[in-house]
């Protein structure tokens, strides 16, 4: 809180300098001659465009009103009258947009382009124009003032006098938001103002200096040529600062301003370059992180079919390291027993169907959740003992421009599914017999949650708790058990058809008075790559969850019972200490008795 409160004491404080500073500065004009007419550079306006840019329009606005804005009400009054209120308060009112739009920059966490400074002064210079062209003009018509010093102010100017100044104003503003942008990316100036300094500072600030060093070796340069061509009668000292012609330093001016935007524009793009070199060590710092994590089977590799990432699940499922594989072209090694292109190499070469049909025939389709992205299954026999069935997808990696730089792929072993689907596809008979003996709670649905097969357990469980079982092939899982007709529910068996993944969930439901909770296991059965039916597996898990719960009331009791036997235990041990004390007491006065007859005795 102290330091805040000194932070905006430094910033009022400063603010009100460079109003000060501003003021006095803006008497010294830059005049550059036009013909008939002359245009004037106030750099005192400088001072509280910073001020606004760097802290926000409050400070902005105490800056100008402290008299960076208002030297003008000085400099322009005698010859403007009543149209002086119209040509200097736009000023304050210039620093003020400012400050807003900066403001708005600074809550962006990416800076859009059109609350760019430049972007942003065009729709005041609009509102300056018309105040200028219109509002400006109606008022010297109303010359001259009451007030004596205003006395001489005409009462009309040429239109051709009020666009000059019109264009002048505008050039004025944009040449001196450029000397703050300049400034402002300098370190030493983004320090006083406090400011976060930006990445790779020292390399941008050099480059802007190395321009402004070409303006001013300009500058030098042609001094000495025109006292040594044009100009023999003025010396190079006049020609260099003293008394330089009206072209010269017009032209030496515009060639100093280019300079400071070449500077400006390198040093920003140098900076962004660094900047995405930054996001994108980060970006793939943050790969590097997820993808270690990932309990799956993950690799990535770059353009050049390099590995980049080799997961631990990775070094598990196929028995080569990360060690083995990164820097290489040896993804294929795994899998194959001579090279080949994987799925990710054929996203990064994006080659057409018809290429990848000659790889994976039609053990492969497009990914319905990725664009892009390729999914299939096969058979690998160079894997583990007897070989293995893998599930893989792959997608590419983009850059910002949308060009494929790498791709990710995910390998996992279904080979355990793959061959229970197999056992139940070969024999439609021996898969009813054999779900129809088992143990647990079996129904078959298709995908549209009609049930295909009930097997005698769950057949059992219904009857036992009162549900109807007649005549349920054919009829929709809701309609058998009205209990499952839940959104979360249906959402689970449309995940599994999607995914084509097993799913295991957990339910509680209840009849009546009584309370069940269920563990259910929605298994998918895949057929050409689609998924035809689903298999679910329900077990009821309620008395194991009353034994968790029973468990945990008699720990929770068993804790009670140990905290009150302390207690009395403590309560007793107190009482024993007590009378012991007690005891000790009676001892020393009983020998204390003692000593006084012997002492009586000894008298007598």
């Amino acid at each position: 809180m102290l330091t805040k409160l000194i932070n905006n004491r430094y910033k009022i404080f400063i603010s009100i300098i460079f109003g000060f500073l501003g003021f006095f500065i803006n008497f010294q004009t830059i005049i550059f001659p036009f013909g008939e007419y002359t245009a004037a550079i106030l750099l005192g306006l400088l001072f509280p465009m910073l001020i606004t840019l760097c802290w926000g329009w409050k400070y902005g606005l105490l800056s100008a009103l402290a008299g960076g804005c208002q030297s003008m009400w000085w400099l322009w009054g005698p010859s403007n009258g009543y149209a002086i209120f119209f040509v200097v308060l736009p000023f304050t009112l210039w620093v003020v947009w400012h400050g807003i739009c900066a403001n708005l920059r600074r809550k962006q966490k990416v800076h859009k382009w059109w609350l760019s400074m430049y972007i942003v002064e065009i729709p005041f210079r609009i509102f300056s124009s018309i105040n200028l062209l219109m509002l400006s003009r109606w008022a010297i018509t109303l010359n001259p003032p009451s007030w004596s010093w205003c006395s001489n102010a005409p009462n009309s100017i040429p239109m051709h006098f009020s666009v000059f100044v019109t264009i002048k104003q505008a050039a004025v503003g944009f040449v001196i938001l450029l000397f703050a942008d300049v400034l402002l990316n300098f370190r030493i100036i983004r320090k006083f103002f406090k400011l976060k300094e930006y990445i790779d500072h020292k390399k941008t600030g050099f480059i802007i200096s190395a321009f402004l060093l070409i303006g001013c070796l300009f500058w030098l340069l042609d001094s000495i040529f025109y006292s040594f061509v044009f100009h023999t009668e003025s010396s190079f000292i006049n020609l260099l600062a003293l008394d330089i012609p009206d072209y010269n330093i017009f032209i030496r001016t515009v060639f100093l301003i280019f300079c400071l935007i070449c500077g400006l524009i390198t040093s920003r793009i140098l900076r962004r370059q660094r900047e995405d070199e930054i996001a994108l060590k980060e970006s793939e710092e943050g790969l590097f992180q997820i993808i270690q994590g990932n309990s799956i089977a993950t690799f990535v590799i770059n353009k050049e079919h390099k590995v980049t990432h080799w997961n631990k699940a990775a070094e598990n499922l196929t028995g080569f390291s990360a060690k083995e594989m990164i820097g290489t072209k040896n993804q294929w090694k795994p899998f194959y027993p001579q090279e080949r292109p994987l799925m990710a190499d054929v996203i990064v070469n994006e080659l057409p169907d018809k290429k990848i049909k000659k790889y994976y025939a039609e053990k492969y389709r497009k990914s319905s959740l990725v664009k892009g992205a390729f999914e299939g299954e096969d058979f690998f026999p160079k894997m583990g003992e007897k070989g293995k069935w893998l599930f893989f997808t792959a997608a590419p990696l983009k850059d910002h421009n949308g060009k494929i730089i790498g791709a990710i792929e995910t390998l996992q072993d279904i080979t355990k599914s793959k061959l229970s689907e197999e056992m139940l596809k070969s024999s439609e008979t021996l898969y009813r017999s054999t779900i129809d003996s088992m143990n647990e709670r079996i129904n078959v649905m298709d995908t549209d949650l009609r049930i295909l097969l009930f097997n005698a357990s769950i057949t059992k469980w219904c009857r036992e708790l009162n549900i109807n079982t007649d005549n349920v092939i054919g009829k929709s899982l809701c309609d058998v058990f009205p209990f499952l007709e839940k959104k979360e529910i249906r959402d689970e068996f449309i995940q599994v058809i999607k995914t084509k993944k097993t799913l295991t969930s957990q339910e509680t439901h209840k009849f009546g008075e009584s309370e069940i909770i269920t563990e259910t296991r929605k298994i998918p059965v895949i057929d050409n790559g689609k998924v035809t039916r689903i298999i679910n597996i329900i077990t009821d898990i309620t008395e194991q969850k009353k034994a968790e719960k029973e468990l945990k009331r008699y720990h929770e009791h068993l804790e009670e019972l140990v905290k009150e036997r302390t207690a009395e235990l403590e309560e007793k041990n107190k009482e024993l200490e007590r009378y012991n004390s007690l005891f000790e007491g009676r001892e020393f006065r009983i020998k204390e008795l003692k000593d006084k007859v012997k002492e009586l005795e000894k008298k007598h």
